[in-house]
């Protein structure tokens, strides 16, 4: 080491001892590692890191502690350098753990190291409070009892007031002196044994033992005696002696003092205390000793005890604040077992009232009442003698409580309700004042005793209801839940209050729906009588049969017990409305929400008819009918008295039933699904099935070859409810009662007499399109253009035309052509036409003065139309040529056009140039507005051409138009010049009607045949087939002359004219009128024609010949004994078969022309 010494670089030896290890350093003697120490101390102001010199010298065992060692002081929390004097004596306190600190010997060395280092010097006072005082709790008794011996010393420092307070504060809660039994005690715990007083009054072990005093020297006991004193020993006696004899009186009712001398003592202290308070107006004794338990109370009636314990028992003392002061006897009915009482019985009322202001009682408190009845509510009563007195005891409390003010929460849940004879206690929210069919709600609901309404106000106060509340109910249903919980069934009372329960719960509902407010989970009888969560259960709701619908649900799930056998009633419908009463989250599931009634596909059967079934037909014909859709969107307004538009409701229909189909089947069944689980055993036949498809739906008929109006009145009522469904459901049930009789009518007419009979307004009106096709009435003129103007037409008999009357007449009528005429000799386009232009009115035309509706390609002429109703064209004539796609057939077919007009007289002339003028004018052709214009002005220039050469003959370019007229006279003599403002006009009023159509209708298309579905339409072929069904008939009627059954002759006539009558309407309409007698269709047919007109005459002979298809079939429609067979004569048969033959030809006449 010396030779380490030798060098000045302190920094270069501190490396080089800090590579010896910890252990080298005990070879060497303090004085060297004193001289060590200070070497490498001398260094630290020196080094240019002063931080990382301090660190590593920390690190080195060179630093003497107050124990002696040498040791390293890095990674303490504090280092401290303890000046004391008093180590060696009390070594142990030097030397207890300091929480990681570490005490350096107070010496030259480490002094130097203090000012290097900025370490602190530490007194052994300030140790003392610093680290010794804190750590008291954790030392030894030994170590305690040396920690006051230093204290003693530690008194003397001039410094020790300073810490006074912190050092006595601390040693009041440490315990160091052992009592006579040997147990450590706080210095409070004792008595200064020098005072007389307390010898008397205190037990020895409240006096510090002589084995404490032996501890210290003689000559330092005083010196104890006063820190001791300082510490908390009691060592003063003051007036407080009455206080402390309490005490001790108190202290020895804990003991094994006996009854007697502790009542004695007890009695003369109670007394002479309250003189004491009397007399000694200042004294303040009575509050002082008020909470001191040194008095015995009154004791308490023997059969009050035999009910229920009182509060004191035979030992137990009490004191006088909170004690009730006996004035009257009842009072002990009231507190019995929750207050004591104070025998006052023998003071005076002066010495009562310092009671009182000690804290003593004269009323029972309420919140002490009702302690009393929390306490002894639930004491059992095994007879009758013990009833009486709860009884007794109840009744008091209910009648003080209900004179006071008091809380109704102290009773809260409390069983404190008298009922069943007062045989039984409930809490508050168990019983009520009123309640109906009260016997079948025992055990879970009570009416109180109407012999305790008088205390009513009191009940109430607590929580009794007067009427029971849906709380209460709800409660019920959940209690006899848990009840049954674990049993198969409930038994027979608790099925009775479940019931009335239900049947409670929801009248109530019903009678104060704002009170509706569930806080318990609510739970419901299900159909196999037990008590479920109300959510779980399914009320059904739907109009399926129970039993098929429920039986094939009872292993799935819970259904809702019916609530008629809940005392409510059989209405299913009220039912449902109390229930829709429940919040929607504890609501029983609706069945109609998760089943569904669906097509069993696998049972279906096609109508063996197909598209050929008159039954399904019927009912396709109406849902095509437009003004039977027309009158829908009438009543649909009217549901909405006006507030949907009509464009809006034509929309609706037309997205409902835009794309409807009708599916006609031998057997039709449906089955119910549960979610899309299906259900066994439940497919049932149906007559209709409507079925939601990807492009719109389609409606399933069973086929039934009985069309009598019993089977279309059942039919109809089934799709009027179907077609509601479709719409939402919008219709009330007054207006599906008219949507029923809509679907019945036949014609126009018939629908505007129906909407009149129920009150729906006809909101259409004639510049909305909708209007009668009436033969002669005008057309409206925002149809004008689409009439065609091409006048190289056929016409077909029956067909709805356009006609003009002259051609300086601006207007257009309707008209129906009746049969074309021989062809003219002006040209195969110019024919004559018989045409119907009103009713029995017909004139004769050329084929220039009429107009077909153009009827435009619509995505109808792909479609089925046996199966599917679109709201598009129905049967229509054969379509005309497409408008030409190019300039070079435009020219061809004006070309061809000009050729015929050149054989024309000088007015077919002028009424065919204009129409085709008209024909390519631009206005009158907005969609194909370039070509209208490149042949508009090719037109014009063929005019022009023809006007500079005076006639074709003069102009090579019109030699193709050569030729001469009926009159002889050259074919061009025209100025067009003088008609073109007129034709420009004519055009321009056309495209401002087809606007005008636009304005008014967002929906449709400018479409004439598909606005106007219910225009005839001829169907030839139709007609010549059932014509030639009505010939086979009337062939069978001539093969039963003679037979001797003259009914049958009659019969088939029958058949063969109602047949025939048919054939003329598919003639005439394209369709017949079903369930129409031959009568009416004999008038409605004779308009048809001229040549038909006499047929409704010879029906009316054959009708009064015996031609009636009921008559001669049943005998209920004879006067008995008649039958069919013996009324008709056999000589009437040759008459009826020629009147039939002659109706017949007359029809045959009419549908071949």
């Amino acid at each position: 080491m010396p030779e380490l010494l030798k060098t000045d670089n302190s920094n270069a030896v501190l490396d080089q001892v800090s590579q010896i290890p910890p252990s080298k350093f005990k070879l060497l003697s303090n004085d060297d590692l004193d001289k060590l120490q200070e070497f490498l101390q001398s260094g630290i102001g020196t080094e240019e890191n002063p931080q990382q010199y301090q660190r590593q010298l920390k690190s080195l065992p060179l630093f003497q502690t107050v124990q002696g060692e040498r040791k390293c002081i890095e990674g303490h929390n504090s280092v401290f350098i303890l000046k004391t004097e008093c180590s060696g004596k009390f070594p142990d306190l030097f030397s207890i753990n300091a929480d990681g600190n570490i005490f350096l010997k107070y010496n030259l060395v480490n002094t130097h190291l203090s000012e290097n280092m900025d370490i602190s010097i530490l007194t052994e006072l300030g140790f003392y409070v610093k680290f010794l005082l804190p750590s008291l709790h954790t030392l030894t008794e030994a170590q305690v009892l040396d920690s006051i011996r230093l204290l003693l010393v530690l008194r003397k420092d001039p410094t020790y007031k300073e810490y006074h307070d912190k050092i006595v504060a601390k040693l009041r809660t440490v315990k160091f002196i052992r009592d006579i039994r040997g147990t450590l005690q706080l210095t409070s715990y004792f008595f200064d044994e020098k005072e007389p007083l307390y010898k008397i009054m205190l037990p020895l072990v409240k006096f510090v033992p002589p084995t404490f005093w032996k501890l210290f020297e003689q000559k330092k006991k005083s010196a104890v005696s006063r820190l001791l004193k300082d510490l908390g020993m009691k060592h003063t006696v003051s007036d407080e002696e009455i206080i402390e004899f309490a005490l001790t009186i108190q202290s020895e009712a804990q003991g094994k003092t006996s009854v007697e001398e502790l009542r004695r003592k007890s009695s003369a202290l109670f007394k002479k205390a309250v003189e004491y308070n009397v007399t000694n107006i200042d004294s303040n004794l009575l509050n002082r000793i008020a909470t001191i338990k040194f008095v015995f109370p009154v004791r308490i009636q023997k059969d009050l005890c035999d009910y229920h314990q009182p509060l004191v028992g035979e030992r137990d003392l009490v004191g006088i604040k909170g004690s009730l002061i006996e004035e009257n006897s009842d009072h002990q009915y009231l507190i019995w077992s929750s207050m004591p009482i104070l025998p006052a019985d023998s003071l005076p009322q002066s010495h009562l009232e310092h009671l009182k202001k000690a804290g003593a009682f004269h009323q029972p408190p309420c919140d002490l009442v009702a302690q009393n009845l929390k306490n002894i509510c639930q004491s059992g009563c095994a007879n009758h003698y013990l009833r009486n007195i709860r009884k007794t005891a109840f009744c008091k409390s209910y009648a003080y409580l209900q004179s006071k003010h008091f809380s109704a929460s102290l009773l809260q849940d409390l069983p404190v309700v008298l009922v069943e004879n007062d045989a039984a206690l409930v809490q508050a929210s168990q019983a009520v004042l009123i309640l109906d069919d009260y016997k079948e709600f025992r055990p879970y609901l009570y009416r109180i005793s109407p012999r305790h309404a008088l205390y009513a106000e009191f009940f109430k106060r607590i929580g009794v209801e007067e009427r029971p509340t849906i709380r209460q109910y709800s409660v019920v249903l959940k209690d006899i839940f848990m009840d049954s919980k674990r049993k198969e069934t409930l038994n027979a009372n608790q099925q009775l209050t479940m019931k009335r329960s239900v049947q409670h719960l929801f009248q109530l509902m019903k009678d104060q729906p704002q009170q509706i407010q569930f806080q318990e989970t609510l739970y419901l009888p299900s159909a196999d009588g037990k008590l479920y969560k109300s959510n779980d259960l399914y009320f059904n709701d739907t109009v399926f049969q129970k039993k098929r619908l429920e039986d094939s649900l009872k292993d799935k799930i819970s259904l809702l017990m019916n609530l008629g056998h809940c005392h409510l009633g059989r209405d299913m419908y009220k039912h449902q409305k109390l229930l829709k009463l429940l919040p929607e989250p504890i609501r029983p599931t609706m069945l109609s929400h998760v089943t569904t009634k669906r097509l069993a596909r696998s049972r279906m059967k096609s109508c063996e008819y197909g598209e050929s079934c008159e039954f399904s037909g019927s009912f396709r014909e109406k849902l095509s009918f437009g003004p039977f859709l027309h009158g829908l969107t009438c009543l649909i307004r009217q549901q909405s008295e006006g507030t949907m538009s009509h464009d809006h409701a034509v929309e609706l229909c037309q997205n409902t039933f835009g794309r409807l189909k009708i599916t006609c089947c031998e057997s039709l069944e449906t089955e119910l699904f549960f979610g899309d689980e299906p259900l066994a055993n439940t497919a049932s036949e149906t007559q209709v099935h409507v079925k939601k498809e990807t492009q719109g739906f389609t409606f399933y008929l069973k086929h039934s070859d009985d069309i009598a109006s019993k089977v279309i009145h059942k039919v109809t009522t089934l799709l009027t409810k179907e077609m509601n469904f479709l719409l939402g459901n919008i219709l009330c049930p007054d207006h599906l009662n008219t949507l029923g009789q809509l679907l019945l009518c036949d014609t126009q007419e018939d629908i505007e007499k129906t909407l009149e009979e129920y009150g729906i307004h006809y909101s259409a009106n004639k510049e909305e399109g909708h209007h009668h096709l009436d033969p002669g009435s005008p057309i409206p003129e925002e149809w004008y253009d689409a009439l065609d103007m091409n006048f190289m037409n056929n016409y077909e008999g029956g067909e709805y035309v356009g006609f003009k009357k002259i051609s300086e007449d601006e207007l257009y009528y309707y008209a129906v052509i009746v049969e074309r005429l021989d062809v003219s000799s002006e040209g195969q386009y110019c024919c004559k036409y018989k045409i119907q232009i009103g009713t029995n009115e017909f004139v004769e035309v050329s084929s220039l003065d009429l107009y077909q509706f153009k009827r435009k390609k619509t995505s109808a002429s792909k479609q089925n139309h046996g199966r599917e109703i679109l709201l598009v064209d129905g049967p229509v004539p054969p379509p005309k040529k497409d408008f030409p796609k190019t300039f070079k057939e435009i020219k061809r077919e004006i070309d061809d056009c000009l050729k015929e007009i050149c054989t024309l007289s000088k007015d077919e002339q002028k009424k065919a140039l204009r129409r085709l003028y008209l024909r390519w004018h631009p206005d009158k052709n907005p969609e194909q507005e370039e070509l209208a214009n490149e042949a508009f002005k090719y037109l014009k220039n063929k005019f022009k051409e023809f006007e500079q050469n005076g006639g074709p003959g003069q102009s090579s370019s019109s030699k193709n138009y050569r030729g001469q007229n009926k009159s002889g006279q050259s074919s061009w003599s025209w100025n067009f010049k003088d008609f073109y403002d007129e034709w420009d006009s004519e055009a321009t009023r056309h495209r401002q009607g087809r606007e005008k159509f636009y304005r008014h209708n967002s929906g449709p298309h400018y479409n004439f045949s598909s606005f106007h579905q219910d225009m005839p339409r001829t169907d030839r072929a139709e007609a010549k087939r059932w014509y030639s069904q009505a010939q086979c008939d009337l062939d069978a009627a001539h093969n039963d002359t003679g037979g001797g059954s003259p009914e049958w002759c009659l019969f088939k006539v029958h058949q063969a004219v109602e047949k025939a009558l048919m054939a003329a309407e598919y003639r005439r309409c394209g369709k017949r009128s079903p369930n129409c007698s031959i009568s009416s269709l004999a008038q409605k047919v004779s308009c048809y024609s001229p040549e038909l007109s006499a047929l409704p005459g010879l029906v009316s002979r054959l009708k009064h010949l015996g031609v009636n298809a009921k008559t001669t079939q049943y005998p209920s429609y004879h006067t008995p004994p008649k039958i069919p067979n013996n009324t008709f004569q056999p000589e009437n048969e040759t008459e009826v078969l020629d009147i039939a033959s002659e109706l017949l030809q007359k029809v045959d006449t009419f549908i071949t022309n």
